[in-house]
Parts: structure tokens; sequence; C-alpha cells
């Protein structure tokens, strides 16, 4: 016996059947029945907890079952655990669509699984639905049609609920705005005041000029919750607060389709707009600043090699003993990728010595660039490119008669049509894989260098580049580096380069004046 939780509305909650009560509920009604819940390849209960699930699958995912791990480990552990019956609620919180719904039957059966039992009111009696009878069956899979047909109707409700709100000026769903928090049902929103505290201290740093990462940096060191009380402050969440006017008692709503700040029924403001352009215009104003393009003369050019995220460059100020204010750059990965297990570092400073090593290393030691990849006949390529599109056609066509053959199916060959049809399915994404890779090695063939680089004119242009502007410079060194791994401490060398294999020389060398 197995069990599987899943609430998808809030209406389910506030009639009883809310996640709470059906973890509480259906392995109490399972004991009372005398059966016994089966345990799980890690040895855990055999409970298989969705929570609070969107009932919207994933785009172009007509199974949704991407969009559910945890009813791809139950698929996946059902020849391990090998129970009698399926437990649930209702039938339609196994499943979205009647192709999911017919998957998931012929996975049950094929393991073994007599029926799914389902305590509706989480009381009384349990409804077993048994998989081995055809009229079961086939109520269950009219069953699965209407719940798909309600939950279209559903959603085109929701929606026009939505836009009828935002026209009133009202919350139209979602989280909210930082610094409010919910009040009654379907009313305003009310003030958070400990995150209006916050945020008004976000306001006073972007007023004195702090970015959007050192503010985020500021806030994970002082320990304020982030707004969904998990992980550490993002650059990219700080901006977007800081540029919303919701904080104005404003709501977003689209007109035209155009997103446009209209004023909130009820709402009240925390913050006065004065002071919001204030914060604005400083914002704005760093872009501009003196000193920006020094922030990023490697920018887009190192990765972690524990993550490969690119590393962002950050700033440390630090103020000498005689008040002279110093400033160092360097680069990291922890606003990126915070849970990186490496979070490696590098000194800018350090970083372009070593990067003048190894180009001064290369020049002297070759006469040539690398080569890059022969790109092959063009004929030959664009013929291969017109097969695979023929066979991507063929192959949908092949993909819609296997689909017609599995709803055609009888019942002793629905399992022989349901494997071919994902065997299509799979040839499809096959086929178009490698026509995509084609076209990518046409494009690079199109456009790639027809001759070897003239080192005398490469050297040219490099000659004197340390000495070049910051933004002159990074310019030079993304010509010739394709990217370079930061390496952990400790090692001689923290950079490993990847060269481009033909760099694009300018038509002349930057100005250095």
């Amino acid at each position: 016996m197995i069990i599987s939780v899943r609430v998808s509305t809030k209406e389910q909650q506030e009639h009883g059947f809310g996640w709470d009560n059906q973890v509480r509920r259906l392995p109490e009604l399972v004991t009372e029945q005398g059966w016994e819940i089966a345990r799980r390849p890690d040895g855990t209960p055999g409970i298989y907890d969705e929570g609070f699930a969107s009932t919207t699958a994933a785009a172009g995912d007509d199974l949704s079952l991407e969009s559910r791990p945890v009813m791809q480990a139950l698929l996946a552990e059902l020849a391990h655990v090998q129970p009698t019956y399926l437990v649930c609620r209702e039938v339609d919180r196994l499943h979205r669509s009647t192709l999911e719904w017919e998957l998931l039957q012929h996975s049950l059966v094929h393991a073994g699984v007599e029926g799914i039992v389902q305590f509706p009111n989480l009381e009384g009696q349990p409804l077993i639905t048994r998989l081995a009878e055809s009229k079961d069956q086939a109520f269950a899979s009219i069953l699965a049609a209407f719940a798909q047909l309600q939950k279209a109707d559903m959603k085109a409700k929701l929606g026009a609920g939505r836009r009828e709100r935002s026209a009133q000026g009202l919350p139209n769903g979602g989280q909210p705005p930082y610094g409010y928090r919910r009040g009654e049902p379907k009313r305003p929103f009310v003030v958070c005041e400990a995150d209006t505290e916050v945020y008004s201290q976000m306001i006073a740093w972007a007023i004195e000029g702090l970015g959007a990462v050192a503010i985020a940096n500021r806030l994970t060191r002082s320990g304020v919750p982030t707004m969904n009380g998990k992980g550490r402050w993002q650059a990219s969440t700080v901006k977007e607060i800081l540029r919303s006017q919701a904080q104005l008692g404003m709501v977003r709503v689209r007109q035209d389709g155009a997103a446009t700040w209209v004023p909130a029924q009820d709402q009240p403001a925390i913050i006065t707009r004065e002071r919001w352009e204030q914060a604005q215009a400083v914002t704005r104003a760093r872009k501009t600043y003196p000193d920006s393009r020094r922030r990023h003369a490697l920018a887009g050019l190192l990765r972690c090699s524990a993550c490969g995220k690119r590393l962002k460059s950050e700033v440390q100020t630090y103020k000498s003993k005689g008040g002279e204010v110093r400033r160092y750059w360097y680069y990291s990965c922890r606003v990126s990728s915070p849970d990186c297990p490496g979070r490696y570092a590098i000194n800018e400073n350090v970083a372009l010595k070593e990067l003048a090593v190894h180009i001064n290393n290369l020049l002297d030691s070759t006469s040539e660039w690398v080569p890059p990849a022969a790109s092959g006949n063009m004929g030959d390529i664009e013929g291969r490119i017109g097969e695979l599109e023929v066979a991507v056609k063929d192959a949908e066509r092949k993909v819609k008669r296997a689909h017609t053959a599995y709803v055609d199916a009888t019942e002793d060959m629905t399992g022989i049509a349901l494997e071919e049809l994902h065997s299509r399915r799979e040839t499809l994404k096959r086929v178009e894989a490698e026509l995509e890779q084609a076209r990518q090695g046409y494009a690079q063939a199109m456009t790639g260098p027809a001759e070897q680089v003239d080192m005398r004119e490469l050297r040219e242009l490099l000659r004197g580049w340390e000495t070049f502007p910051d933004d002159e410079k990074r310019m030079v060194l993304e010509t010739i580096i394709d990217h370079a791994l930061v390496l952990p401490k400790g090692r001689g060398k923290r950079l490993d380069v990847h060269w481009r294999s033909a760099p694009q020389i300018p038509d002349s060398a930057p100005v250095t004046g």
C-alpha cells in the first residue's frame, strides 16, 4: 500500500481537504482498513507527498510529469515497492490530463497494482477502482476527461477574475509586494511593519549610492530573511524591489498588452514619491560613474571551475591609516551561484598578470593561432540539413499516428501502443537535436574565418595591451579568449585559459592615448 498526497486549490483546504488533513488522515484510514503502508527503497514509509501543487503543467509538457518529480519517483519505485493498492483522496489528485492518466494506469497495471483506493471525504469506507476491470478503467478515463475540461475552465475563469481585479486596483494573485502582507481574503494588502523598516533601509542605501549587489550582501550579512525566508538575498531581487512602484500604493495592470501602474484601492503607500524618485535617480546615475567601466575589465571572461557559472565583479573599499581610500576589484561566483561548493574568487590584478603570462607564452611559442575546426563542404552540410528537416516532419507524422493508434487500441494492445508512442517521441527528440546541431554548425561555418589569423597583425594588436584603459583592455582580451576557468588556490596557476579558435582582429588596434 502506498499513499499519494496532493492539494491543488485553496477551496480544498477550506473544505477540510488540505495538505495537513490528507497527511494525517490517509495513513490513519489505511490502518483502519487493516492495511500496511509499504516501504520505499530508502526505508521510509511509501507516502509520496506533492504538497500544494500547481494545476498548470510545464510549457510543452502534455504529460506534465517533468513538473512533478514526486510522481516521477512514485512511478520509478513501483517495481521495487510492489504495492497492492495506491491510496489517494480522489483519482483526479493523480493526473492533469487524459494522456497522463493513461500512462499512470498502464504503469500501475504493469507493476502489479490491483487498484486505486479513494477516500473523497477523508472518512468512511473507501472507493476502489479495480484496474483489471474494463468498466472501472473506462469510468476512470471518463472522469479524467472531465477533470481536464474542468481544469481548462478553471484557468479561464481565474484569468478573467485576475484581470478584473487588476482593473479595480485590487490584488490579483501572486506574492504580496515587499513591505506588505495579505489581509482579509480578496481585500487590499496591509502594511508589514518589519518589512517596511527593511525597505526604508534599502532605499536609504540606494540613495547613498550602493548598488544592488552591495545591498544584497548587507541584507544577507545582517541576517534579514528573504521574501521566501530561505537562502541569501540576490541582487536581482533587490533591483526588482527598488524599481517596483507597489510601495507607492500602486498596482501593476496590463492594458492593451502593455504593463502599467495604477493607484491601488485602499493600499497605503510606505514611501513618498519624492524619496522613491530620489533613489531611482541615484541608481540611474550609477551607470555614468567615471570608474564604472573599471569594474568590468574581465566581465564575462572568467568562470568558476567548480560550478561553471560566470564570475561576477565585486569591489572592496579600504581606508588606510592616512585616510586614503583604496579599491580592490575581484571576481567571484557567490552572487550567481551561492550554493557553489568551491566559491572561488580571484583578484583582478592577479588574473591580469597571469593572463599576460599566458598570452605572451602563446605568442612566443607559436607561429599560427589554434586552427578552427574543419567546416567541411558547405553543399554537404546544406544537404544534411535538408535531410534532417524532412526526417523531423516524418517523425512528427509518426508520433501523431502512434498517438491515434494508442487512443484506438484495444485493451490487450494498450501497453504495446503506449511503448510505441514513447519510442516515436524519443526518435522525434533525437532528430530535432541533430537538426539543431547541424544548423549551428552551418552558422559557425558561414561566419567563421576563411583563413588563419595573421600573427604579425595579432602581435601588433596585443602590443602593450596591459597598459590600455580597461574598456579597451577587455576588447582585446575577448577577441582572443573564449573564457578562463578559475582554479582553487594553492595550485600555482589560477587560470585555465580556453582560447578562441580564431580571433576576430579589428580593422585597427585600440587607441591607447
